[in-house]
């Protein structure tokens, strides 16, 4: 009755000593990390990479090494102009630091010298336009008086009124013209306003 028992302990103990102890298993690989890049031995060697342990060196701080210097082109700008000239005076040198509303430069233009006098001319008319509308205003203000004691026909007052349009009509036109000269003068430089006809125009 106790060979049962025998044999069953024997197998346990047999089983037990079979076993490895979880501390001399040998540990799981380690999963690389997300932002590791595994390469292949032959995408090591077509990419020329080496491997070495690290070791002291006696090499220089500093490598000389071809190189380029050249002006960042996101923090540079052109400068041009669209009217030909002559440019006479320059306060800006490639690869300066200047600050808004600087002047750079200073040229000669014949085309600008013709806009500012053209501009000048063009106020002028516009005054005058409404120097006469003023004037076709108080006629027209003057006959409907007279037109109420009845001393001025309806014709008149008709004509008076109809002077006040033209007249009106004129300090639009004269008003576009000034405007127009206006953005013509300040797409050639910065603007200056009256602008009194100078010889050099500021960039």
């Amino acid at each position: 009755m106790r060979a049962p028992v025998v044999i069953v302990l024997l197998s346990a103990a047999l089983t037990a000593c079979g076993r490895t102890p979880d501390d001399q298993k040998p540990a799981p690989a380690a999963k690389a990390a997300a932002t590791d890049v595994q390469l292949s031995p032959a995408a090591q060697q077509d990419a020329q990479i080496e491997v070495a342990p690290a070791a002291a060196d006696d090499q220089p701080d500093t490598q000389r090494v071809p190189g380029r210097i050249a002006l960042a082109e996101s923090r540079s700008w052109r400068v041009g102009i669209r009217t030909d000239g002559l440019v006479v005076a320059v306060y800006a040198e490639l690869g300066d630091y200047v600050r808004k509303d600087q002047l750079l430069a200073r040229y000669h233009a014949d085309e600008v010298r013709d806009s500012r006098a053209l501009y000048g001319a063009a106020r002028a008319n516009l005054a005058r336009a409404e120097s006469a509308e003023a004037q076709a205003r108080r006629n027209l203000e003057r006959h409907e008086t007279l037109l109420e004691l009845k001393a001025a026909s309806q014709v008149q007052v008709d004509q008076a009124r109809q002077d006040l349009a033209t007249a009106s009509t004129s300090v639009r036109n004269a008003a576009i013209e000034v405007d127009r000269l206006k953005d013509l003068i300040r797409e050639h430089g910065k603007w200056v306003d009256p602008a009194p006809a100078p010889m050099e125009a500021a960039v």
